[in-house]
């Protein structure tokens, strides 16, 4: 391998604001993004992957957000975390995990995530039972956005009717080859 080839993966951060005023929530950042350096030294990341984490987590969580009229949080920060390698496999550095976190397990059959972690903030009795029911109010339903698109079976696919609504599924979830092959299974999150 030419020292050319041997440059390392670049993993960068996205912030997301809410389009308008809606919720509490200000800001999501979303950590470990695969990124890419230009020609001209500066780091880049494609619109197609920023429009997907768009999608599935910032959208999600601002809406979220908007529904709960108790929730009080103001910014989430994601690190994207593959929960069968370990804290070193990872190109970027991840916050630990111990047994005071709050883990979430995915409630969506095929979901591609698997879980979430809530770092934790050190509150106690009512408060942390209010900040426990406010997170998983917002963040559960990201297991539902990671789950694929089913699979048109073959015996059906010659149909012209289902090639054409093939065709336009693909069209409007063009992120379903995304969801199948992530290089993570677990978000970690800190609420701030």
């Amino acid at each position: 391998m030419s020292k050319e080839e041997q440059v390392a993966n670049i993993f960068l951060t996205i912030p997301f604001y809410p389009p308008k005023t809606m919720g509490s929530i200000k800001q999501v950042e979303i950590i470990g993004v695969p990124g890419e350096q230009l020609s001209n030294g500066e780091y880049s990341i494609d619109s197609r992957i920023e429009d997907f984490f768009d999608d599935l987590i910032a959208r999600e969580i601002f809406y979220q957000s908007s529904k709960n009229i108790f929730c009080q949080f103001k910014q989430l920060k994601f690190w994207l975390y593959d929960t069968k390698r370990t804290k070193r496999e990872h190109e970027y550095k991840i916050p630990d995990l111990d047994n005071r976190d709050l883990k979430i397990e995915s409630n969506t059959k095929d979901s591609s995530l698997d879980y979430i972690y809530v770092l934790d903030n050190r509150l106690i009795g009512n408060e942390y039972d209010r900040w426990k029911k406010n997170a998983e109010d917002i963040l559960t339903p990201l297991f539902i956005t990671f789950k694929p698109q089913a699979e048109i079976p073959d015996n059906l696919s010659d149909n012209p009717i289902i090639k054409i609504l093939s065709v336009l599924a693909d069209t409007v979830d063009n992120k379903n080859k995304g969801k199948k092959s992530l290089y993570f299974n677990a978000l970690i999150v800190q609420i701030d």
